[in-house]
């Protein structure tokens, strides 16, 4: 025999109106438990689907007491005792149980279990039973088994007739043996059977009380009174059978009954909250399907749209193709500039440096003008002295012709001389004025080639200057525009990227277009269904409504019956 240990000896209380209610199979398995079962064991319900009910059996119960369940039970016959079970935690709680077979075509199937609160007198004389019996001797229990089994298969009369035979049977045979000797044995022979028939009419009088009693239990149960206090009566006899079976039934019928009333209300509680949900859901669906109507309206709208889009997408993808030819053209004049722009700067370089040399030669011819300046300086000076010198030629020349004259003959050769020099000094004095005035334009053209060669420099100078302006702006030049066309092949490929999502937003418009047709179809047949569902939902509502009212009905018929 299963030991379930350890033990606190610590009592649960619990209330009187819990129902601890159990099923097993016909093996002892549990196959079902209430909630109030699984609160007061502290077992959970997962805990004890699928394991022997022994597993809330408590060590201080005597197995005969099993035994008789057992044997009860197994025959057919519903068993009803003050049981002590055991919680998991080791503490334990008293309980008045009940427990019937289940039949199914005659055959038990499995068993069924209905325990409440047992009070406090029931319990304390459950207590001094089972002190009893776990004191008592095996001889004895095997006695009290042999005669419980006599009463179990035969009732009362079999253990009457039981009783009868080992004591009358055995006292009669003696009166007779004694009757023919002793006449005082044979007045004691009468007098045990004048007591016996005492016994039988106290017996009938007692079974008379007895079946009263349990008349009047139910009367009370017909009545609807299930709450009524059931004493448990300890007996053999078939009154106290039926009366027991009645308790067993009437303990059975409770708990049912307490199980459907508090379902009821749950249920009586759902069916209100069933019935208002249905008509929130009922308004919802009619909202629904007004909302439903208006998005696929707007699934129509939206499809038009798709189109409107789908067209303008198209023509910005054009656009943007041409823009990005555009941006080919742009990009390949920028290269043709740039490379422009660099033979600029280098030619701009050659000429910087040609100018530069060119000032380097007028400076040059600017210092030879001068030097030619100073020649003509030189000159100017040789040629005052050679005129000087011619114009006393002349004077001298002059003399002499007039002391030729003079000398008459003797000076006529010296007067052709004084003829010939003047001649002379006339030419030489010509060619002077010739010199000295191919000298001053000399001069005045070396001054002024000299100014024109230094306003030449100041020219190239600035010529220069601009020249190195021109080669700073194409070298600047030529560097945005290689920034513009490194730009310029961003943007184009950006502009690519835009022209390849664009051709994407074109198909996926494609399938936009197509998926809000399918939308706007699918909320023209969802709109439909919206209305169904509205009206099943009016329909739900109106059934759930007329449930509701046979609930409460049902709900006034279990009120007949007293549980608490």
């Amino acid at each position: 025999m299963r030991k379930n240990l350890p033990i606190t000896g610590r009592e649960i209380q619990f209330a009187e109106s819990a129902v601890i209610i159990s099923r097993t199979d016909s093996k002892g398995k549990i196959t079902y438990v209430s909630q109030d079962f699984a609160d007061v064991s502290g077992f959970s319900e997962e805990e004890m689907l699928g394991q022997p009910h022994n597993i809330v059996r408590h060590p201080d119960i005597p197995p005969a007491v099993y035994e008789d369940l057992w044997g009860t039970v197994q025959s057919g016959r519903p068993w009803n005792a003050i049981v002590k079970n055991r919680a998991k935690n080791g503490d334990h709680y008293w309980v008045d149980a009940t427990v019937t077979p289940v039949l199914e075509n005659g055959v038990i199937i499995g068993y069924m279990s209905v325990r409440k609160k047992a009070n406090r007198q029931q319990i304390e004389k459950a207590e001094k039973l089972f002190a009893r019996m776990n004191g008592e001797t095996r001889l004895f229990r095997t006695f009290f088994s042999f005669i419980n089994s006599i009463r179990v298969k035969f009732g009362y009369l079999g253990l009457v007739t039981f009783t009868f035979a080992c004591i009358f049977i055995p006292s009669s045979y003696l009166g007779m043996k004694l009757f023919l000797t002793d006449p005082v044995a044979s007045t004691i022979t009468f007098l045990a059977v004048v007591l016996g028939f005492t016994l039988c009419l106290r017996t009938i009088h007692k079974l008379k009380k007895k079946m009263s009693e349990t008349l009047e239990i139910v009367g009370k149960v017909v009545n609807g009174n299930l709450a009524s206090e059931f004493p448990r009566k300890e007996g053999i006899e078939d009154a106290d059978k039926i009366y027991s079976n009645f308790r067993c039934m009437t303990i059975s019928l409770w708990g049912l009954l307490v199980q459907m009333k508090e379902n009821y209300q749950r249920n009586l509680k759902l069916y209100e909250e069933l019935f208002q949900s249905v008509g929130s859901f009922e308004r919802v669906s009619q909202k629904q399907a007004h909302a439903v109507q208006e998005t696929a309206a707007a699934s129509h709208e939206l499809s038009k749209t798709i189109d409107e889009i789908v067209l303008t997408i198209s023509e910005q993808t054009r656009s943007l193709s041409n823009v990005n030819d555009s941006i080919g053209s742009i990009d390949m004049s920028l290269g043709k500039t740039s490379e422009s722009m660099q033979n600029l700067e280098s030619q701009a370089g050659n000429v910087a440096n040609k100018a530069d040399q060119a000032k380097q030669i007028f400076n040059e011819a600017i210092q030879s003008m001068e030097q030619i300046r100073s020649y003509s300086n030189e000159i100017n000076k040789i040629v005052g002295i050679i005129t000087s010198i011619s114009e006393r030629t002349n004077m001298l020349a002059l003399n002499a012709s007039i002391e030729s004259a003079r000398a008459g003959a003797a000076g006529k050769g010296f007067s052709v001389v004084a003829d010939e020099i003047s001649k002379l000094a006339e030419q030489t004095k010509s060619s002077i004025k010739d010199i000295t005035h191919l000298v001053k334009s000399t001069s005045n053209s070396v001054e002024e080639g000299a100014l024109k060669v230094g306003q030449s420099v100041d020219v190239f100078e600035n010529l220069q200057n601009y020249i190195e302006e021109v080669h700073n702006s194409a070298s600047k030049v030529k560097s945005l525009l290689l920034e513009q066309s490194k730009r310029l092949g961003e943007i184009r490929s950006s502009s690519d990227q835009v022209l390849v999502l664009g051709k994407m937003m074109a198909g996926t418009s494609e399938q936009q277009k197509l998926s809000a047709g399918e939308i706007s179809d699918s909320m023209s047949a969802i709109s439909k269904s919206a209305e169904d569902i509205a009206a099943t939902s009016e329909n739900i509502r109106h059934s759930v409504k007329d449930t509701l009212e046979h609930s409460q009905k049902f709900g006034g018929i279990l009120s007949h019956f007293k549980t608490d």
